[in-house]
């Protein structure tokens, strides 16, 4: 975990996954839940939201240059500072798939920040964010062991690495802004505000239950092409990091079921006044979702440039 790629690449993807997960919560969590109570859109979270959106944008398009730039460097066997005197970056971005990945990813980021806006009631401006939030998150497929598998084998396999990445921002990246609003939300005292504290975490928590369903499955895809079998998942570097994965997966899934099956029926008891005891529990246990998060992203970089147990087994063979 000392390379300097597995860091620049965890901050790459965090950030995308804020990015498009908090236009995605706003756009299909929290407008409608919001909605169908007749609650107003908190300005605090509206303001809250933007920044962390943009902040989340900068720092994705600061260091996907640098993963890029440190990429470009290890191909051509040189410094990092003489990879743009030469004409490997330019390969590296116009010859490549990784390189148009990028591209196709930097424009999606583009047309992501003129269309999104928390609130914004234009339809066509929420379905040109939504399509180029997934475009942006789900492009990071073309540049892994996805996009690398050959055959007709690799389109099943970019297909579940694209389904899976898109899970990942509806799960993950929602965290952040639920956390967010129902700060917002619970510091009006009223029976409006309770209900859309229910309303947002009910709403949430559907839509990460279906999340998670293609999480696991995708999951499994994932796993099939790139350890194989039990014994690789076992007996490789590859595999017990990738066991550790699964480790922090469940470990998020047992606080996401508890708020589930515990804290959403005691939110939906209060009918005048939120009750903060249950909120206070609830943004806890969000933050530890958080943190847990953020370590498979951590594990998730380590893996992307790690030679995968599958084809590890096949060279040993």
């Amino acid at each position: 975990m000392d390379d300097p790629l597995i860091w620049i690449r965890a901050v790459h993807l965090a950030s995308t996954v804020m990015a498009s997960g908090l236009a995605v919560f706003v756009l299909v969590v929290a407008e409608p839940a919001l909605r169908s109570v007749g609650a107003p859109f908190p300005p605090s979270f509206r303001r809250q939201a933007a920044w962390n959106f943009h902040a989340s944008l900068a720092v994705a398009a600061v260091s996907g240059v640098a993963w890029f730039w440190l990429l470009a460097a290890r191909i051509a066997g040189a410094p990092a500072s003489e990879v743009f005197t030469d004409d490997t970056a330019w390969v590296l971005l116009t010859e490549t798939q990784f390189g148009w990945a990028c591209l196709v990813r930097l424009g999606c980021a583009a047309a992501l920040a003129a269309t999104f806006s928390s609130g914004s009631r234009v339809a066509w401006r929420r379905t040109i964010a939504l399509m180029s939030s997934a475009l942006f998150l789900g492009g990071l497929a073309w540049m892994g062991h996805g996009g690398a598998t050959p055959g007709a084998e690799g389109y099943v396999h970019l297909g579940a690495d694209f389904l899976h990445l898109l899970a990942v921002g509806a799960w993950l990246g929602g965290l952040v802004p639920l956390l967010l609003i129902l700060r917002c939300l619970s510091l009006a005292a009223d029976r409006i505000s309770a209900a859309a504290i229910y309303g947002v975490s009910q709403q949430f928590s559907d839509f990460a239950f279906v999340a998670v369903v293609v999480l696991a499955a995708t999951g499994l895809v994932n796993s099939w092409f790139l350890v194989g079998n039990i014994q690789a998942l076992t007996g490789s570097d590859y595999g017990r990091l990738l066991l550790l994965k699964v480790g922090l997966f469940v470990a998020m899934l047992a606080f996401a079921t508890a708020n589930r099956l515990v804290l959403l029926p005691r939110l939906s008891l209060r009918e005048t006044a939120p009750d903060q005891a249950a909120i206070r529990r609830l943004q806890h246990s969000i933050v530890a979702e958080i943190c847990l998060g953020l370590a498979v992203v951590a594990v998730v970089a380590a893996l992307g440039i790690m030679m995968p147990a599958a084809q590890v087994a096949s060279h040993h063979h």
